[in-house]
């Protein structure tokens, strides 16, 4: 007999902790929701963002607004075609012999910083994402701003 009232309170000793793990997970989870506009990088390491040789690791927020990224992929891989030229000098002001032979020969492009959608409660005017580009070497900047059509992708510009 006390054997198995030892094998019962085992069991419910364990019940206990795995949902006290399950709770801690959500609260987490809920706290790191609740941060979400304010924070989308969560943790950065490495070189400055503006160092295009240098290595970066960044933690991005899960529960970050991605439709900006979603807008600077779609561009990257328009650029990446041979309409690469109209796109730069007509849509983005930009170089086209920078920017296009560079992008054209990247086939990887991974996100290591995003300014904040607000600050303080106050949308915020401009918004940069910056892409590595690690078999050039060079970043990626993608600027967004207001325009008269409205919030979008303004420029962009290539740090090497």
């Amino acid at each position: 007999m006390p054997e198995a009232i030892h094998s019962r309170f085992g069991i419910w000793r364990f019940l206990i902790a795995a949902a006290g793990a399950v709770l801690v997970v959500l609260a987490g989870t809920f706290f790191l929701y609740a941060r979400r506009l304010d924070h989308p990088v969560l943790y950065y390491h490495g070189a400055a963002r503006e160092v295009p040789q240098g290595t970066a690791i960044a933690i991005l927020n899960p529960f970050r607004d991605r439709k900006d990224e979603a807008n600077a992929e779609w561009l990257m891989r328009d650029l990446r075609t041979d309409r690469c030229e109209q796109i730069a000098r007509d849509r983005l002001s930009s170089d086209p012999s920078r920017v296009c032979p560079v992008l054209r020969n990247s086939t990887k492009a991974s996100l290591i910083w995003l300014d904040a959608e607000s600050k303080n409660g106050v949308q915020a005017t401009t918004r940069d994402l910056w892409y590595d580009l690690p078999e050039s070497r060079s970043r990626l900047v993608v600027h967004f701003a207001n325009s008269e059509s409205g919030w979008g992708v303004n420029t962009v510009e290539l740090l090497r």
